[in-house]
């Protein structure tokens, strides 16, 4: 049985939405003049501090130093939001990255600890720092599955800013002879050539990063059925893809993933897969996608697009 690839178009967006109203507001500090049997301050101005916004990598700060009498005033007739930055709308952030599995970057590892961010890879060849990397154990429709952004490689250790997805379930040496590292760089899940005794499986990453107070929403559709030109192969709908009968889904693993009771089949209509009802920093989910066929699926090379959204909650 023939099976080239499924293409899945995952955009991926990483925008940032700004709106700014700033009132600023100037204060000035006198007081009277000082002086010792040395020296004289004829005018001292005592001046307060902050950066309207400060970035790094992994963060975002608003500050200001030294607001005073702040809050809101009124009277009859009138009203005063004091301080500068009362009142004020922050630029509306909303980061979004995608990347999927890439079958020629499978690598070994030996050692892997979950609470010290690290793995040691039988080689570093594809890997470099920046990269989004996937952990396998088990390969298969029952697969675990971690996934994590490399800040470092030393040797044959790798680490990573953390692990998401279902890393408390990976043990700490590999189980057996199918786990594997991959890099997720990707943007086309290819299956290869499928197996009536076996089911194939394939991932993608999604990482999110927002400042709205109530926070975002990642939802996946597909174009149609799974199609090699009339021919599809069938939905999953009893929550298990399972091998040697023809079935096709997906599962997803993480803190912020939703759509988690059992594997779901991907449709026209949206499937939420990421939900945050907050702030989040580095939000990250892994979709596992499954297929399985029985020997009377029909051999083609079959096709579907996948789209990503991410929107944030109001």
């Amino acid at each position: 049985m023939k099976y080239d690839k499924i293409l899945l178009i995952a955009l991926a967006m990483k925008f940032c939405v700004s709106l700014l109203a700033i009132l600023s507001i100037c204060n000035f500090n006198i007081a009277w003049a000082m002086d010792s049997a040395s020296y004289s301050i004829d005018w001292d101005s005592i001046n307060s501090g902050g950066d309207d916004y400060s970035s790094s990598t992994n963060y975002y700060l608003s500050d200001t130093v030294g607001d005073q009498a702040t809050g809101i005033s009124s009277s009859t007739n009138y009203a005063i939001s004091a301080g500068y930055r009362y009142g004020v709308s922050e630029p509306t952030i909303l980061s979004f990255e995608i990347g999927t599995q890439e079958n020629s970057t499978k690598t070994g590892y030996t050692a892997f600890d979950n609470a010290g961010n690290t793995i040691n890879v039988t080689s570093t060849t594809f890997l470099s720092e920046g990269n989004f990397i996937a952990v396998v154990e088990n390969q298969g429709l029952s697969q675990v599955v971690a996934v994590g952004k490399i800040v470092s490689i030393a040797g044959l250790v790798v680490t990573v800013d953390q692990w998401d997805g279902s890393p408390a379930g990976i043990g700490a040496t590999p189980a057996g002879s199918d786990d594997y590292v991959y890099r997720l760089e990707g943007n086309s899940v290819e299956f290869g050539t499928l197996s009536t005794t076996v089911g194939t499986t394939s991932l993608t990453f999604s990482n999110v990063t927002c400042n709205t107070p109530n926070g975002y929403t990642v939802k996946v559709y597909a174009d149609g059925n799974l199609l090699s030109g009339a021919n599809s192969i069938a939905n999953v709908s009893d929550g298990t893809v399972t091998a040697a009968a023809e079935e096709y889904g997906a599962h997803v693993y993480g803190t912020a993933a939703t759509s988690t009771s059992g594997d779901f089949a991907f449709s026209t209509a949206t499937t939420d897969i990421q939900i945050n009802s907050s702030y989040a920093t580095k939000d990250r989910i892994a979709l596992v996608y499954k297929v399985a066929i029985s020997a009377s699926t029909v051999g083609g090379s079959y096709t579907q697009t996948i789209y990503y959204t991410v929107t944030p909650n109001f």
